[in-house]
C-alpha cells in the first residue's frame, strides 16, 4: 500500500548442492538459518538441494519442507503406475493380470531411458509448489524468493540454469539421475541431473544475483564402498562422485561460507534416517554461525565507509521518542554519522514512520550542531475494498485481514495480508491467484487490493502423434474460461495419465497478458506391446501367457489383442477389441473372439473322492456395449454365443453331449479396491444375470443370478479386514456347462479346484491379513480366513441350516514377479488342503 524503500543490508545466495538422500539434511540448515533470522535473498539448488531451495522459494517454511519430506513413501517413488482407483473398470481388468510388459518401436525393442519415467515424484512435487503461497511460472524471480534450478542438457553437455516455467518441472529435471528416472525433455534440451555439471552451484549464485555473501551447503557423499556397487544406477552413481571430486573443491572455493554435511554416515539413496540427516545439518550450521554473522557485519562496515564525521550536538528537535534523548544530549562525546544512520535505521526498523530522516544545522558560535528530526507516522487502515475477485466473496476475503483493519499500516502487515489472502485462495486449489497491485487512499483509510484469480486463456495439447485429441480432451476437467484450479487440473492429469497411453503427463502455464494458456504437456507410449506372464499353483499346476497387442489401435485408445495360455489343465486363444470410451461419451465396447479347453474333475457326494475327469471345450463369441459409472463402475449389456462339447479322459459325472448357450447377460461391477491381489481398502460388488433362450438360438432355455460383495479396509496401515459375501442361483433347466464351480482358496477352504458344483450356492468369508515390509520392493503378509457356506443342486433344496464351515490360515510374499502364497484350509467335517501358488492370476 505504501511505497517504502528498504533498509540496505548485505545480501546473502544460498547454494544447495545434491546428494540424494543426504541433501534431506539441507532442511537442518534452513532451520537455523531461519531460526537464527538470517535472511536469505537468492536461493540456487541441485538436485535434491533444488527441490529443498525450491520450496523455500514458493514459500515454504522449514517445518512444512521437513513435514513434506517425511511424508513422501521413498521406497514407492520408482513406481509410476496410475493409482489403481483412476483408472476406468475395463483398465483396472488389464492392469490386475500383471503382466511383464516388452515395448516396441516397430520390430525393435524400446528400452526405457530410465527405471521409471518421474510421473509420480513430479506429481508429488506439482502439489507443493502449485499450492505453495507464491506460483511463478512466468519468471522464478517472482517467487517469494528468487531462486534458480541447475539442470545438465544430455545433447550438448552444457549447464542449464533453469530460471521460468513449470517449478515443478524444473525440480524433476534438476534430480533426474540417469538411469533412475527418465530425461526432461523441455524446449531443445534433454535435461538430466544437474549435479553432472555443477552439483554444489555458488557459482550460479555468483553470476544469477547480485549476492553479498554466498553460503554453500555440501550434502555431497563420498565413494560408495565396494559392497553396494550392484544395480546400474549405484555404478553411475559412483562415476558421477568420481568426475564430480575437482569441480566440487572448486565450488567450495567460491563460496564465503561452505556448510559441509560430513556428519553423515548414510549413502546418498538411504532415506531411512530423515529425522537424523536434519538433525546432522542443524548441528553443522550452528557451527558456521559465527563466521556468517562475522561476514555480514564486514559488508555492513564496508557500506558506513565515509561516515567517519563527528557531530557535537546542543540541541536536539521533534525527537521520535522522547526517551532516546539522552544519546544525543547528555553526551560529553560527539556524535558520529555511523550512529546516526544506525539510530535512523533502527526506528524506521519498527515501522511506525512513513518518512523518516534528520537534518544537522551547524551553530558557529558554539561549535555545535542542532540535530532535527523529521517524520510522517504510518496510516491507520480503517476500510478495504477487493477488486477483481470472483471465486471468494469480498466478505470471506475481508474476514482473512480483519486483524489488520483500524491498525497502523505497517509494511510486514501488508506482506501478512498478501500472505492471507494466497493461503486463502491456496486452500481452495486457486494456484494462480496473485495480487496485481495494492493502493491507498489516504484521506478515507481505504486501502484498495486487486486481485487476478488467473483464468485460462486457451488450452493447448503439445506431444501428440499417433493419439487423437478428443481422446485427450475426454479427460480434461478444466477448459478455456475457467479459474485454474489445482484440484481439477491434477485430477486432469490423473485422468490422461490413467488412460496408459503416455509415459509421461504434465501441465504447464504460459502468462499471458492478464491471463494464462495452459499446456497439457505429453510423451506418447510405443504401443506395440509383448506382454507374458507365468503361474503356477497346486490346483491347476503351471500355465503360461504370451499376449501381442496394440494399445492405441487407430489413435482412439483402443485396444487390439492376441492372447494365447498354455498350460498342463488350461488352453486359451483369444483375439479381442475393447474401447474404454466411445468418442466423447462414457459408453464402452468390446467384442472377443475365443477358444478355451479347461480339465477338470467330478467328485462323489460321499467322502468326495474324484470319479471322472474331462476336458470342457468352449468356442465363444462376446460382443459387450456397457456405460461406465464415473471410474468406479460399469453396467453393460452382453451377447454371446458359446459352443460346449465335454471329452471324456476317464470316468464319469459329466455330460457327453455337445450344446450351444446363445445367452443375453447384464453386469454390473462396483470396483473401489487400490490393488489386487490383497487389497488394502476398497470396495467390490457384481452383480450378474444371465439370460438363455432357445428363441436366440440356444439348445436350452434358463436363467442365472449371481451377487457378491466384498469390502477392505485397513487399520493402522498392517491389519486388514476382508469380509465377503456371495449368492447365486439358477433355473432347474441350467446346463451341467453353466453350473456354479467352487474350489478352495477363492471360495471355501479344504476343498479341491471345481470340487463344488451346483445350481445354486451361499457364501460367507470373514478374513484377516497383517501386512509387513521385507523390503522396498518386496512386501509380506499373514492371516487367516473363516468361511460358512454350502452348495445345492436346485434353488428348491437350498437350506440355510446346517451350513459347512470351514478355516485356515495363509502367509506369503507380494513380489514384482509375482505372488508366492501358502494357504492351509480345514473344514468342519475334518478334511484338510494345502495350497500353494506362485505368480499372478490370469
Amino acid at each position: 500500500f505504501l511505497k517504502q524503500p528498504a533498509l540496505w543490508r548485505p545480501k546473502i545466495g544460498l547454494a544447495l548442492s545434491g546428494g540424494g538422500s543426504r541433501g534431506v539434511s539441507e532442511v537442518g540448515v534452513l532451520h537455523v538459518l531461519v531460526e537464527e533470522n538470517i535472511p536469505i535473498d537468492y536461493v540456487v539448488g541441485t538436485s535434491m538441494g533444488s527441490i529443498i531451495g525450491g520450496l523455500y522459494a514458493a514459500g515454504y517454511e522449514p517445518a512444512e519442507i521437513e513435514a513434506f519430506i517425511k511424508d513422501i513413501d521413498w521406497s514407492s517413488i520408482l513406481k509410476d503406475k496410475p493409482q489403481r482407483r483412476s483408472l476406468f473398470f475395463t483398465q483396472k481388468i488389464q492392469r490386475d493380470r500383471q503382466l511383464l510388459q516388452l515395448r516396441f518401436d516397430g520390430l525393435k525393442p524400446r528400452i526405457p531411458p530410465g527405471l521409471t519415467p518421474g510421473h509420480h515424484i513430479q506429481t508429488l512435487l506439482s502439489r507443493y509448489t502449485m499450492l505453495g503461497t507464491f506460483v511463478a511460472p512466468e519468471n522464478f524471480d517472482n517467487l517469494r524468493i528468487p531462486f534458480r534450478a541447475v539442470s545438465t542438457d544430455l545433447y550438448s553437455g552444457r549447464k542449464i540454469i533453469l530460471r521460468d516455467g513449470d517449478l515443478a518441472e524444473a525440480m524433476r529435471a534438476s534430480l533426474s539421475f540417469p538411469l533412475l528416472f527418465s530425461p526432461v525433455p523441455r524446449d531443445s534440451f534433454l535435461l538430466v541431473d544437474g549435479g553432472m555439471t555443477d552439483n554444489i552451484p555458488t557459482d550460479v549464485v555468483r553470476t544469477s544475483f547480485p549476492a553479498d555473501i554466498v553460503i554453500a551447503v555440501d550434502a555431497t557423499s563420498d565413494l560408495r564402498d565396494p559392497e553396494t556397487l550392484h544395480a546400474p544406477w549405484e555404478i553411475a552413481d559412483q562415476v558421477t562422485t568420481i568426475m564430480q571430486r575437482e569441480r566440487n573443491e572448486q565450488s567450495r572455493k567460491l563460496a564465503d561460507v561452505v556448510i559441509r554435511i560430513n556428519n553423515v554416515d548414510q549413502p546418498n539413496n538411504d532415506f531411512s534416517n530423515i529425522e537424523g540427516l536434519i538433525d546432522a545439518g542443524r548441528e553443522v550450521a550452528r557451527r558456521r554461525l559465527k563466521d556468517i554473522r562475522r561476514l555480514f557485519e564486514q559488508q555492513q562496515e564496508k557500506k558506513t565507509n565515509g561516515r567517519s564525521r563527528k557531530f557535537r550536538i546542543s540541541s536536539v528537535q521533534n525527537i521520535p521518542r522522547e526517551q532516546d534523548r539522552v544519546l544525543f544530549e547528555s553526551s560529553a562525546l560527539p556524535i558520529d554519522e555511523a550512529f546516526l544512520a544506525s539510530y535512523l535505521d533502527s526506528l524506521y526498523a519498527t515501522e511506525r514512520y512513513q518518512e523518516l530522516y534528520a537534518t544537522l544545522t551547524p551553530d558557529s558560535a558554539s561549535r555545535s550542531w542542532s540535530l532535527s528530526f523529521h517524520f510522517k507516522p504510518v496510516p491507520v487502515l480503517k476500510n478495504i475494498i477487493f477488486h477483481g475477485n470472483s471465486m471468494l466473496s469480498s466478505d470471506v476475503l475481508r474476514s482473512h485481514l480483519a486483524a489488520f483493519l483500524h491498525q497502523p499500516l505497517r509494511e510486514s502487515h501488508c506482506r501478512e495480508m498478501v500472505s492471507s489472502l494466497l493461503k486463502a485462495y491456496r486452500q481452495r486449489g486457486y494456484s494462480l491467484a496473485k495480487i496485481t497491485d495494492l493502493h491507498f487512499d489516504a484521506e478515507s483509510g481505504t486501502g484498495h487490493i486487486f486481485i487476478n484469480e488467473g483464468q485460462i486463456q486457451n488450452v493447448f495439447v503439445e506431444g501428440l502423434q499417433r493419439t487423437k485429441k478428443h481422446v485427450v480432451l475426454n479427460e480434461m476437467t478444466i477448459s478455456k474460461g475457467d479459474i485454474f484450479n489445482y484440484e481439477r487440473s491434477q485430477q486432469a492429469i490423473a485422468n490422461i495419465y490413467g488412460t496408459g497411453l503416455f509415459e509421461r503427463v504434465s501441465i504447464e502455464l504460459k502468462h499471458r497478458n492478464s491471463a494464462f494458456d495452459l499446456y497439457i504437456k505429453l510423451q506418447e507410449k510405443k504401443y506395440s506391446v509383448v506382454n507374458v506372464a507365468a503361474r503356477f499353483d497346486s490346483e491347476r499346476r503351471g500355465k503360461g501367457l504370451i499376449e501381442f497387442a496394440d494399445e492405441n489401435f487407430a489413435g482412439i485408445g483402443s485396444t487390439l489383442s492376441l492372447q494365447t495360455v498354455y498350460g498342463s489343465k488350461d488352453i486359451r486363444v483369444a483375439a479381442r477389441f475393447s474401447l474404454n470410451r466411445i468418442f466423447r461419451t462414457y459408453f464402452t465396447f468390446s467384442a472377443e473372439a475365443f477358444y478355451q479347453q479347461r480339465k477338470l474333475a467330478t467328485y462323489v457326494d460321499v467322502e468326495r473322492f474324484a470319479i471322472g475327469e474331462y476336458a470342457e471345450n468352449q468356442r465363444a463369441f462376446v460382443v459387450s456395449l456397457g456405460q461406465l459409472v464415473k471410474r468406479f463402475g460399469v453396467v453393460t449389456v452382453d451377447f454371446s454365443s458359446n459352443h460346449f462339447s465335454l471329452d471324456k479322459i476317464y470316468g464319469s459325472g459329466f455330460p457327453a453331449d455337445p450344446v450351444l448357450i446363445n445367452k443375453l447377460s447384464i453386469h454390473s461391477i462396483l470396483d473401489t479396491r487400490d490393488r489386487t491381489p490383497f487389497p488394502r481398502h476398497g470396495r467390490y460388488a457384481r452383480f450378474i444375470y444371465d439370460m438363455s433362450n432357445t428363441s436366440l438360438g440356444s439348445d436350452v432355455s434358463f436363467v442365472r443370478l449371481f451377487w457378491a460383495m466384498e469390502n477392505n479396509f485397513t487399520i493402522n496401515k498392517r491389519h486388514t479386514f476382508f469380509p465377503r459375501i456371495t449368492y447365486a442361483t439358477s433355473d432347474p433347466t441350467t446346463p451341467f456347462v453353466y453350473r456354479f464351480q467352487l474350489n478352495g482358496p477363492e471360495h471355501m477352504l479344504g476343498l479341491r479346484y471345481n470340487e463344488w458344483v451346483g445350481r445354486s450356492f451361499l457364501l460367507f468369508n470373514f478374513g484377516y491379513r497383517y501386512h509387513f515390509p521385507v523390503n522396498s520392493q518386496i512386501e509380506g503378509f499373514f492371516g487367516g480366513r473363516y468361511d460358512i457356506g454350502d452348495v445345492w443342486r436346485t434353488a428348491e433344496e437350498s437350506t440355510f441350516r446346517d451350513l459347512t464351515k470351514a478355516g485356515g490360515l495363509m502367509f506369503g510374499f507380494i513380489t514384482p514377479a509375482g505372488t508366492i502364497a501358502f494357504t492351509y484350509g480345514r473344514m468342519s467335517s475334518g478334511r484338510q488342503r494345502i495350497y500353494f501358488s506362485l505368480g499372478y492370476q490370469f
